[in-house]
């Protein structure tokens, strides 16, 4: 993914393959100069960046999944074998202030999808769930094949609401984006 902060910054969230696939946010100044690196840590792990934002403060919300355990400034994501979607937050000078991530999962496929801004400054994850999920003390079930799976955190990280959408067979949205007046497209 590709975004721009207020100061016309320029934040690529990406994935580098090799024996292993491990995701990085890279900011660039609005000439094209490289401001700072931030890669994912482990040398098993495989990891996807799925979406990238900026708040109006400038820092970086960035969505995506792995299997394994990388880490990602000095949290560990997921557990050994299991799929999570993760969502990460990053100071403007890239520093990892928080991970927040959903119950590891044997099922194939559970991905973040996209990721915006409310106006009052939460954070909404839009996910694909393929089974049984859990961002906070609730499971999400698919009901049956790949569901849509809705999360909102407050800005500091906290859980506001989790919820799953689909039917009996294959439910996918790849994109969202929320209005000034908080209304969700």
């Amino acid at each position: 993914g590709v975004c721009t902060d207020r100061q016309q910054n320029v934040i690529v969230a990406g994935n580098m393959s090799g024996m292993t696939t491990k995701c990085f946010v890279v900011k660039y100044d609005k000439d094209g100069k490289e401001l700072w690196r931030m890669e994912e840590i482990g040398d098993t792990a495989v990891s996807q960046s799925r979406a990238v934002i900026a708040d109006k403060e400038g820092n970086i919300y960035l969505a995506g999944d792995c299997r394994h355990q990388p880490i990602l400034g000095t949290t560990k994501v997921g557990k050994p074998g299991a799929f999570t979607i993760f969502l990460a937050k990053l100071s403007p000078a890239g520093k990892v202030l928080w991970v927040r991530q959903s119950s590891p999962s044997a099922e194939y496929g559970n991905e973040a999808q996209s990721v915006a801004l409310g106006p009052d400054g939460s954070v909404f994850m839009l996910c694909e769930d393929n089974g049984t999920t859990a961002f906070g003390k609730t499971d999400v079930v698919s009901r049956g094949g790949a569901d849509i799976c809705l999360v909102r955190y407050a800005a500091n990280g906290d859980l506001v609401s989790e919820r799953s959408y689909g039917g009996r067979g294959t439910d996918k949205a790849c994109s969202l984006f929320v209005g000034e007046n908080g209304n969700m497209l």
